[in-house]
Protein backbone atom coordinates (compact mmCIF):
# COMPACT_ATOMS: atom_id res chain seq x y z
CA UNK A 1 0.00 0.00 0.00
CA UNK A 2 1.75 3.70 -0.86
CA UNK A 3 1.78 6.34 1.07
CA UNK A 4 -0.31 9.88 -0.17
CA UNK A 5 1.27 12.44 0.77
CA UNK A 6 -0.54 15.73 0.88
CA UNK A 7 1.60 18.70 -0.56
CA UNK A 8 1.88 21.72 1.46
CA UNK A 9 0.94 25.11 -0.38
CA UNK A 10 3.33 27.52 1.89
CA UNK A 11 6.09 24.82 1.70
CA UNK A 12 9.30 27.48 1.04
CA UNK A 13 7.38 30.39 1.02
CA UNK A 14 8.29 33.48 3.17
CA UNK A 15 6.73 34.94 6.13
CA UNK A 16 5.70 38.13 4.08
CA UNK A 17 3.80 35.69 1.26
CA UNK A 18 2.03 33.77 4.32
CA UNK A 19 0.89 36.72 5.65
CA UNK A 20 -0.27 38.52 2.39
CA UNK A 21 -2.13 34.92 1.61
CA UNK A 22 -3.96 35.29 5.30
CA UNK A 23 -4.48 39.16 4.67
CA UNK A 24 -3.29 40.40 7.93
CA UNK A 25 -0.31 41.78 6.25
CA UNK A 26 -0.64 45.08 6.79
CA UNK A 27 -2.49 45.05 10.05
CA UNK A 28 1.22 43.11 11.31
CA UNK A 29 2.92 45.62 9.77
CA UNK A 30 1.25 48.63 10.92
CA UNK A 31 1.66 46.80 14.27
CA UNK A 32 4.97 45.80 14.06
CA UNK A 33 5.86 49.74 13.18
CA UNK A 34 3.45 50.91 16.17
CA UNK A 35 5.81 48.83 18.66
CA UNK A 36 9.00 50.42 16.79
CA UNK A 37 7.99 53.57 17.47
CA UNK A 38 6.92 53.48 20.92
CA UNK A 39 9.53 54.45 23.85
CA UNK A 40 11.31 51.61 25.64
CA UNK A 41 10.25 51.29 29.45
CA UNK A 42 13.72 52.05 31.39
CA UNK A 43 15.17 48.71 32.69
CA UNK A 44 16.37 49.93 35.60
CA UNK A 45 17.67 46.36 38.01
CA UNK A 46 15.82 45.37 40.74
CA UNK A 47 17.03 45.57 44.53
CA UNK A 48 18.01 42.93 45.84
CA UNK A 49 15.64 42.07 48.77
CA UNK A 50 17.41 42.02 52.68
CA UNK A 51 16.94 38.51 54.29
CA UNK A 52 16.70 38.54 57.79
Amino acid sequence: MSKTQKTNSRRGSNLDAFLKDERIYSAVVAQAEKELASPKPSTKPLKASKKA
